[in-house]
């Protein structure tokens, strides 16, 4: 439920409150692109606390961290056995030793730069990139990271940027603005932000409007509130539609779907995942797609009209106009309403419907399906499990008939401890993006239920009992950026060393997001579905969401096999005799470290005197 205003609110602390003066101004803006003189009124990261204070209240929301509180003396602070410094070195720092056996493939050699980032591979050769990408942290390896503005880059510099179409659940219009190219006319750029913030008084819409006014060219920005039918549901969707042209006039679209707000905080030090689908070029007059390519777009475009015509009408009208051709992903959205079972392409029911027609090869061992993710919601237990085991994990258990039949996967939950939030580049305030509820008798009896499936974050920082596989581990290089990406991937052996498809999405482990366990329509029943009945049967979806999946069978081509397989590294893998190779960008270290006896999931709902590497401890 939103958040009333007499409840009690946390407040950001270090020795004192935090005001607008002692935001360092690295937090802030400078100037706003084709407007030098122009600054920010208010700090972006008090507009990013704030908002997460005032508008997430439920588990799958976001809020903002309770008070931190910096230790007095220089002793406290947190040291390197308390944060397992031996392990942390290893993650870091390329070449280092220590007790575990660590592969390291987080660096490339010294003569590959930065890459600026490239549209993905045309069908001819789709193994060039990998699907996915890891956004930019200046403090770790670069190789093959992606920006924010080199996605608001049009492909050539004589292409002008004409709209930028932003969907998200936080928006900082100055932020966005700040991070396109230098040279970009703002008085002709038009920039559509469609939001959750539904009610006309709500704080969250009164400070875009403000944003918006502050704008040079406040006619060229439109704010989009999203219907919000769900009380307990969230605009959680993070997508860009641009469009640009050149200077002939050849006009281009790209859509990229990603896991960050569009605040600072989440671009600078999270670890985030983006897909591109590059720049797309338009159909030529009467011709007709008949690719992957052409269902993603189908997709897309379902998820788009479902907001309505008023809202993206012109977006929709101007997608359809593109060749989505070289595209091999398929769109999974989640889109708010009751859905008949049957019929349903959003949430659980449409990615069951996607993997019903993904082969997967049949082997002699059980594969394993690891869910990461940034939050847990308060899930459907009561006196048992209605929703995660019954309706979610059999549904990521689903595959194209085949004889025999794969095994049924092991499954395994990566959410970071309370030592990795700790460890992380931003300590304790990385937490404020990370949630699960361990208060409530019910809380602890869920995260008791749940953990046979959890695991950390991190291999490369576990203590020595976690780590129970003697596999090498193969460093995400991730360790020390908190996640707020969120990643659904089932590896065909427990070994994970192929894979079978893979998902990067906004959506969290949620029936909110997901939609709720098929229920008889008009009823309150929560049974499974009857065999034969599934007509009559209903899925509740309450939030807006937005994801990508891919598998092998998306990059065949003639005579060749495809193998997927986990990245740690580098930006794609070759042909080599004569298979395609399609590398899976993975963010997290392999093997897996489980939980080990009695720990505990990190929760910002706890207070923890131990201090961070900041030397701050933090207090509920």
């Amino acid at each position: 439920m939103p958040e009333s205003p007499s409840m009690k609110r946390r407040k950001l602390h270090t020795s004192k409150d935090v005001r607008v003066e002692d935001i360092p101004t690295s937090e802030i803006p400078k100037s706003i692109p084709g407007n030098p003189s122009s600054s920010t009124a208010v700090p972006d990261f008090l507009r990013e606390t704030a908002h997460r204070r005032r508008t997430l209240a439920t588990l799958t929301k976001e809020v903002s961290p309770p008070p931190l509180r910096r230790a007095t003396p220089a002793s406290s602070r947190a040291t390197p056995a308390s944060i397992g410094a031996t392990a942390l070195s290893s993650a870091t720092t390329p070449g280092s030793s220590s007790d575990a056996q660590i592969v390291d493939l987080t660096t490339s050699p010294p003569n590959e730069a930065s890459k600026a980032p490239q549209a993905p591979a045309q069908p001819s050769s789709p193994n060039t990139h990998t699907p996915f990408r890891l956004t930019h942290i200046s403090t770790l390896p670069t190789n093959h990271t992606i920006t924010l503005r080199s996605l608001l880059t049009p492909p050539t510099t004589s292409c002008t940027l004409t709209t930028v179409w932003c969907f998200n659940y936080i928006h900082s219009l100055p932020f966005l603005v700040s991070s396109l190219p230098s040279d970009t006319n703002l008085s002709t750029l038009r920039i559509h932000l469609v939001h959750g913030s539904w009610r006309i008084e709500d704080a969250n819409r009164i400070r875009l409007e403000e944003e918006r006014l502050e704008h040079p060219y406040p006619g060229n920005v439109r704010l989009v509130p999203a219907y919000m039918p769900e009380p307990f549901g969230t605009h959680h969707s993070k997508m860009l539609f641009l469009f640009s042209v050149e200077e002939g006039g050849e006009e281009m679209a790209r859509v990229v779907i990603h896991t960050a707000n569009m605040i600072p905080f989440d671009w600078e030090n999270m670890t985030q995942g983006v897909w591109d689908s590059g720049w797309l070029p338009l159909l030529s007059p009467g011709t007709e797609e008949f690719s992957i390519g052409a269902e993603f777009k189908s997709e897309i475009l379902r998820y788009l009209k479902a907001y309505g015509s008023s809202r993206t009408g012109e977006l929709t009208a101007e997608l359809v106009k593109f060749s989505f051709s070289q595209i091999r992903a398929a769109f999974i959205g989640s889109v708010p309403g009751k859905y008949k079972l049957s019929e349903c392409h959003f949430g659980w029911p449409g990615l069951e419907r996607i993997l019903r027609n993904t082969h997967i090869q049949p082997t002699s061992t059980r594969g394993k399906v690891i869910c990461q993710v940034s939050s847990i919601a308060t899930l459907a237990m009561g006196s048992k499990d209605s929703w995660l085991t019954p309706i979610f994990l059999n549904a990521l258990s689903v595959t194209a008939p085949s004889k025999p039949l794969p095994l049924k996967p092991e499954f395994s939950i990566i959410f970071p401890t309370p030592d990795e939030i700790r460890a992380s580049i931003n300590g304790y305030r990385s937490g404020g993006a990370v949630h699960l509820k361990a208060v409530t008798p019910a809380n602890l009896k869920q995260i008791d239920y749940m953990r046979p499936y959890l695991c950390r974050w991190s291999g490369s920082l576990a203590p020595p009992s976690s780590q129970t596989d003697p596999a090498p581990l193969r460093l995400g290089g991730r360790a020390r950026a908190a996640p707020h990406i969120k990643t659904f991937i089932r590896y065909n052996e427990p070994t994970c060393k192929t894979i079978s498809w893979a998902l990067l999405t906004s959506a969290n482990l949620s029936n909110q997001a997901w939609g709720s366990a098929p229920t008889t329509k008009g009823s309150r029943d929560r049974g499974l579905v009857i065999p034969g009945l599934g007509d009559e049967k209903e899925v509740r979806i309450c939030s807006y969401e937005a994801g990508v999946i891919v598998f092998p069978g998306l990059f065949e081509e003639e005579g060749k096999e495809v193998v997927m397989k986990p990245l740690f590294h580098g930006d794609g893998l070759s042909v080599e005799e004569g298979k395609i190779h399609v590398g899976i960008r993975v963010p997290y270290d392999l093997p897996l470290a489980k939980y080990k006896s009695g720990e505990m999931p990190w929760s910002p709902g706890r207070s923890y005197a131990e201090v961070d590497c900041l030397g701050q401890s933090y207090l509920v």
